[in-house]
């Protein structure tokens, strides 16, 4: 014979255990998504700030690029600007020899020319004078003393002169060495040889 309940049916403790583990695994898989979320959120906002952050060294690396290429343009083109300078400073510093040698060249041609008016023989007794060496030759440079005064002529060419600036006498001066005096004009290149004469 069967025996029939009716009405709720009771629940076995196996079931409440079960349904406790259902329950407690719903939570932990609630908090475990939770977590899961905010991690997730974390690592996107670390990707978005770093993705910012790399663009902006992207940029700062174009910028700093862009700024090298500019400093490099600059140092070429100032390179090219001193290489042009000193090009130019080397062609003046030719064209100022040039000059210097036609400048000395005149300058010797106009001594000459000057020596050449100053040499006149036959010197009388208060000429003015100047003694000079025609034997030498310091780069093209006139050889003169302080002017002197003819004081005695011999027959032979020997005179006896005084400097003008002192008032000491020389004498046996030979009348080669004796031309007309003339001031030099500003710049003339001279050179004093009075040992030569042995004038002391």
């Amino acid at each position: 014979m069967t025996a029939t309940f009716k009405g709720k049916r009771s629940t076995s403790g196996i079931e409440l255990i079960l349904l406790d583990i259902f329950v407690f695994a719903l939570i932990v898989a609630g908090i475990f998504h939770w977590h899961c979320s905010q991690y997730n959120s974390r690592l996107l906002q670390l990707y978005q700030d770093n993705e910012i952050e790399v663009s902006w060294e992207k940029q700062h690396v174009h910028e700093l690029e862009e700024t090298v290429n500019n400093v490099s343009s600059s140092y070429d083109e100032l390179l090219k600007q001193n290489m042009e300078i000193s090009r130019r400073l080397s062609e003046m510093e030719k064209e100022q020899e040039l000059a210097d040698e036609e400048n000395a060249r005149l300058r010797i041609e106009v001594n000459t020319a000057l020596a050449n008016l100053r040499g006149s023989r036959g010197f009388k007794v208060g000429d003015v004078v100047e003694l000079s060496n025609p034997s030498r030759h310091d780069h093209n440079k006139l050889q003169v003393l302080p002017p002197f005064k003819v004081d005695k002529r011999s027959s032979d060419g020997i005179y006896q002169v005084t400097r003008v600036t002192d008032g000491i006498t020389f004498k046996h001066i030979e009348e080669k060495f004796i031309k007309h005096y003339a001031p030099y004009p500003p710049g003339t290149e001279a050179v004093c040889n009075i040992g030569e004469f042995g004038l002391q």
